[in-house]
């Protein structure tokens, strides 16, 4: 447990910091209409929000790929449409925070890196949207 909470730890790290590289294709493939993400296992997410930025950060052999999503739903709906996708190719969830502020969701495989992903909501004059941090380790 206390391993897992170093990587975690290491990981939210790593998203804090602003200098950002492009991600290696071979990491990861943003389809055209930048709606959907192919993780390193070969799962697709289709995302029915936009990605808005995507980076790679490393911290000597640690590397981290982020994307940032933009969704014109709550937070609760955006995990959960990632989730479905997701627990369909053999992934399981456990919610790490769940404040006002906001949403944080670990996604696990058996023999692939931790999925974390930290929703946060915004209520503007146009409704109710969403941002999301996904991020994983590079293997």
């Amino acid at each position: 447990m206390k391993k897992t909470l170093a990587i975690i730890s290491i990981l939210f790290t790593l998203a804090a910091c602003e200098d950002s590289n492009k991600a290696d294709s071979q990491v990861l493939n943003a389809s055209n209409e930048m709606n959907s993400l192919t993780l390193q296992d070969g799962t697709t997410i289709n995302l029915n929000g936009s990605i808005v930025k995507t980076s790679t950060k490393k911290d000597g052999k640690v590397e981290v790929v982020t994307h940032t999503v933009k969704f014109d739903t709550g937070s609760k709906i955006a995990e959960n449409s990632i989730y479905g996708m997701l627990s369909k190719q053999g992934y399981t969830r456990e919610v790490v925070e769940n404040t006002g502020e906001k949403f944080k969701i670990h996604y696990y495989k058996k023999g692939h890196p931790t999925i974390g992903s930290v929703y946060k909501e915004k209520t503007t004059e146009a409704g109710l949207s969403s941002v999301l941090a996904i991020y994983w380790k590079v293997i």
